[in-house]
């Protein structure tokens, strides 16, 4: 009896002693997170914050940074921190602003928060994002998509897409397709490599572009439009695979 008493005595010991440890990670981890990331407003705080040498990052896809991004910001999206961050930026002292789409994104802290792991210490976060420096009326710079923000975009129905399927080259922007379900035949590109990866879609065919609802899919059709693809063979599905879905059409998961 003594034994086990020992054992379960040793066990419980074992198991304190690392979660005292975990603990005190987790809250050193807080406190340089703490130290090391400030937010600052578009307004003022901005103008009065960027340095000769700060670098100003924009996290978001590269199809949002070339519609539009602040002045000599550089386009790393999240996804790609810190390792790409560790390759342009070798300076760990050097002043990073990061930004996203707008003050409800969450992808600029979470990339300043990667950030500081990997060591970054002078790191600020633009809390209203692109979206609060251009109602602002501060200038941005455009990439070739911008060049078609009013050009309308061909939507096709679920019910018209699915009478002719074989006739579209169908392209998931969602990559999910064992959560999300996807259309039987699509191609999945997911947003995230969208830019990388565009090539590989015909120039010659009809294209079907499709996400969770519409908005992606419009920006990626003014992209592919931007590199030469024809504007009257590109359509995007209304409503995306959840409208597809609510109008019971069939998807797979795989």
């Amino acid at each position: 009896m003594s034994t086990n008493n020992s054992e379960g005595k040793l066990r419980q010991f074992i198991f304190r002693s690392f979660f005292l440890i975990y603990l005190i990670f987790e809250l050193n981890h807080a406190a340089l997170s703490f130290q090391t990331i400030s937010e600052i407003d578009v307004n003022t705080s901005l103008l009065n914050s960027v340095k000769p040498d700060t670098i100003i990052i924009d996290v978001r896809n590269p199809i949002y940074y070339e519609c539009g991004h602040i002045p000599k910001s550089i386009n790393i999206f999240k996804n790609f921190i810190p390792k790409r961050l560790k390759k342009i930026i070798k300076n760990k002292k050097t002043p990073l602003i990061f930004y996203c789409s707008n003050r409800f994104c969450p992808d600029s802290e979470i990339s300043a928060e990667r950030a500081a792991k990997a060591g970054y210490v002078n790191i600020l976060i633009l809390k209203e994002g692109y979206t609060g420096w251009k109602n602002s009326g501060f200038l941005i710079e455009k990439g070739l998509t911008a060049d078609y923000d009013t050009t309308v975009i061909l939507k096709i129905t679920p019910g018209e897409l699915e009478k002719k399927t074989s006739d579209f080259y169908i392209v998931d922007l969602i990559g999910k397709p064992v959560e999300t379900g996807k259309i039987q035949g699509a191609v999945i590109i997911p947003e995230d490599v969208f830019f990388e990866k565009f090539k590989i879609i015909p120039l010659e065919k009809n294209i079907v572009l499709y996400h969770i609802s519409g908005e992606f899919s419009e920006i990626a059709a003014k992209f592919l439009i931007s590199r030469k693809y024809n504007p009257k063979k590109i359509f995007f599905l209304e409503g995306g695979i959840q409208n597809w879905k609510n109008c019971k059409k069939k998807v797979v998961f795989q």
